[in-house]
């Protein structure tokens, strides 16, 4: 059975991005050891998962870049949930645009490698309502943004066993956590 991992970068003030695809802050993160993750990451995964506006952000960049995550991201397939987007062309994408929970469970169902989810918060929020997440990793940048939009949208407590930390060189935290739904 696959697992559901959120995957996602956020401030120390909880914001995944400052405005609608603003991630400047990612460069105080970004390294060698971070580069390392997303390739062990990429190559666990059987899926990418995003709604509409990560996936839109994501396309966008990735789909011209180049390099060996370029290739991993491109490459992978991705799911991807929207109620209003009219088709998705980033190679290897799947559009779904109804029963987002009971298709999430089907896939984890039938797959062995890991489902990732990026960004997508308004999606992070009804899959952590839903219990559906088995893993959150979470980089924590060393950066107050002040404002932006937050990752965590839920008006429910969850709590939260720590699985592991790990402080990078650049100051960077990585954070593992399992919700205790």
């Amino acid at each position: 059975m696959a697992r559901l991992i959120m995957w996602n970068v956020i401030t120390l003030d909880g914001y995944f991005e400052k405005g609608y695809f603003d991630l400047s802050f990612h460069e105080n993160i970004w390294g060698e050891e971070l580069e390392e993750l997303s390739i062990r990451q990429l190559a666990s995964a059987s899926y990418l998962a995003f709604g509409r506006k990560t996936y839109e952000g994501m396309a966008a960049y990735w789909a011209n870049e180049t390099g060996r995550i370029a290739d991993m991201m491109n490459s992978i397939p991705k799911l991807v949930f929207s109620r209003t987007l009219e088709k998705a062309d980033w190679n290897n994408s799947i559009l779904i645009k109804e029963h987002a929970l009971e298709k999430i469970a089907e896939i984890k169902a039938s797959e062995s490698k890991d489902i990732y989810l990026f960004g997508s918060a308004c999606l992070a929020s009804d899959l952590l309502k839903a219990g559906q997440f088995d893993l959150l990793r979470i980089g924590i940048a060393p950066v107050i943004l002040g404002r932006g939009n937050p990752l965590f949208r839920t008006e429910t407590p969850l709590n939260l066993k720590t699985e592991s930390v790990k402080i990078l060189k650049n100051g960077g935290v990585i954070v593992d956590y399992i919700p205790l739904y």
